[in-house]
């Protein structure tokens, strides 16, 4: 008998082209909102932290899109900033990943330009003295908006934003994990890692992360648009129970996040998203 069970838990072939990047640096002058024709993008703010349980200090990674900012690398002196080791260690670890000609480049703070729809790289580690640290304790990541009345209410404006595992030995693979707006309202902005089991060398990378402006939650088949095909990957998977994201229909719960149920809250986010095409809001 067909199973729409997903190889490896949930690998999805990325069918929209992208560079990554990502940024924040203080505010210089007030920023301002684009117009492309109804489209309003307006400035984003977004930050991340990696909550692991048995390592106390996280350091903070941000992402910020805002006008003059560059798609590439601007130097310390422009609006990103390159990783700084924290004072105290162990510390959760957090950067974005450029990569420039033969350079590897670790971001802290990530800027784009207003209107960008590049996805951004994420590589997550823990920063150590040195040795070693063995882990056996649960991990979140740490999603975080400013609020609607907050001196920095930047978000994004009409840009999707979902949040996606990568794999280095197969970079057209992802898996979706979660909408990160949706994750906030409902889940504290907590997106749950695999439990950490393991010994980790210093700032040795253990999850590849994405996260993207130009897919709509609920665009399984990653082609731009959210159709009858996203429909029936749903419908084939529909009233099927597992673990969370063992089926591509998966892809929300009652915390904003895959719960191992393919029912009506999944209907209902791709009914939400219906027919939005990524391409009517890009420049």
């Amino acid at each position: 008998m067909s199973t729409n069970r997903i190889n490896r838990r949930g690998f999805l072939k990325a069918g929209l082209a992208g560079a990554a990047g990502i940024a924040l640096t203080p505010l210089i002058k007030p920023l301002e909102n684009i117009c492309k024709g109804d489209e309003i993008y307006r400035p984003g703010l977004l930050n991340f932290y990696n909550y692991i349980v048995d390592v106390r200090d996280k350091w903070p990674f941000w992402i910020i899109h805002r006008q003059e900012a560059l798609e590439e690398f601007e130097g310390d002196v422009g609006y990103d900033s390159t990783y700084l080791v924290p004072f105290d260690k162990p510390n959760s670890k957090v950067v974005s990943i450029l990569e420039e000609k033969t350079e590897k480049i670790e971001l802290e703070k990530d800027a784009r330009p207003l209107e960008s729809f590049s996805p951004i790289n994420l590589e997550l580690s823990v920063h150590t003295e040195g040795d070693p640290i063995t882990l056996s304790c649960a991990n979140n990541l740490k999603c975080i908006l400013p609020f609607p009345g907050e001196p920095y209410f930047y978000d994004f404006g009409v840009k999707p934003i979902t949040l996606w595992r990568r794999f280095p030995s197969q970079p057209e693979q992802l898996q979706f994990l979660a909408d990160i707006r949706e994750v906030i309202a409902k889940n504290s902005g907590l997106v749950p890692l695999p439990f950490l089991n393991r010994t980790l060398g210093n700032q040795e990378v253990y999850e590849w992360l994405q996260v993207r402006f130009d897919v709509y939650a609920g665009d399984i088949d990653l082609n731009g648009i959210v159709d009858v095909k996203d429909l029936n990957y749903i419908g084939k998977d529909w009233k099927r129970q597992g673990q969370p994201l063992e089926y591509v229909g998966d892809i929300t719960g009652p915390q904003g996040i895959p719960d191992g149920n393919v029912d009506a809250r999944d209907l209902e986010m791709l009914t939400r998203h219906h027919l939005k095409d990524i391409r009517e809001i890009m420049p």
